[in-house]
């Protein structure tokens, strides 16, 4: 898979955006901005990272949550091509969330306002609103279960539902372009750090080698699975893999305990 140079990073780069917003006072910024109807304080929003997996077998999930007191939780998540499962990916990550935040045995009461946000550089909902908002409810939408939300923010859209984030969408779109608005002023001011860290084009080369390992873990799982299930020969799968016989029975086997 060919990277960008790291000099060449802008805050739409997935790895660029993670780093320039682990910092907590941007982040909370950034989700003032998306959400100013929540009338969030940046000072009271706590930044954390986090993993989960929730149950044997299932899919985990890797994002940033973001809690404000112990009544938010937040996903923010940069997204630069188009996905089909989008939407869904979204609503995974969302469920992932609320699972992990009930301890066995706790009434299923939802203590927690759940956001996953998604900044797409494109055009995602074709709605014509920069930020487009889900939340579920009945078919004639009177009734509402206002704790789960899911935000699209459609930074290629020219519109005027939310001039506070505007400036953003469109630094998002082009990091070269100028602007008055301070906040993005500070985003872009924190990149050029980032870019200048020498420790941080380390830890990009660290993250280009280990997502070339698991793409190419992944098409080996790929390959197994297919030879197991009788679709690929062995020949098929020793010269896709480069394995001997005895490699691949062994590759096979931890495949196969892994399930």
């Amino acid at each position: 898979m060919k990277f960008k140079r790291f000099e060449e990073l802008t805050i739409s780069d997935n790895y660029m955006f993670s780093a320039v917003f682990s910092d907590p006072y941007l982040t909370a910024q950034l989700i003032c901005r998306i959400l100013p109807e929540e009338k969030l304080s940046p000072d009271e929003i706590i930044v954390k990272e986090k993993y989960i997996k929730n149950a044997y077998r299932s899919r985990a999930v890797v994002f940033d949550v973001y809690r404000k007191d112990n009544t938010h939780l937040f996903d923010l998540e940069m997204q630069v091509k188009d996905d089909t499962f989008l939407l869904d990916r979204a609503f995974y990550n969302m469920c992932a969330m609320v699972v992990d935040s009930h301890e066995p045995g706790e009434e299923y009461e939802l203590r927690f306002k759940t956001y996953v946000v998604f900044i797409c550089a494109f055009d995602k909902t074709k709605t014509g609103r920069l930020v487009e908002h889900y939340e579920m409810s009945n078919e004639d939408k009177k009734s509402t279960i206002g704790k789960g939300h899911i935000i699209v923010v459609n930074c290629a859209v020219e519109a005027e539902d939310n001039k506070q984030l505007k400036p953003f969408a469109k630094h998002v779109m082009n990091g070269n372009t100028d602007t008055d608005d301070l906040f993005v002023q500070e985003v872009n001011t924190a990149l050029e750090w980032k870019r200048r860290d020498r420790r941080e084009q380390e830890l990009y080369m660290e993250w280009q080698y280990e997502l070339d390992k698991a793409k190419e873990e992944g098409r080996l799982n790929t390959l197994l699975s297919l030879y197991q299930k009788g679709r690929l020969d062995l020949n098929g799968v020793l010269e896709e893999t480069g394995f001997t016989e005895e490699e691949l029975k062994i590759a096979l086997k931890e495949y196969l305990n892994d399930q």
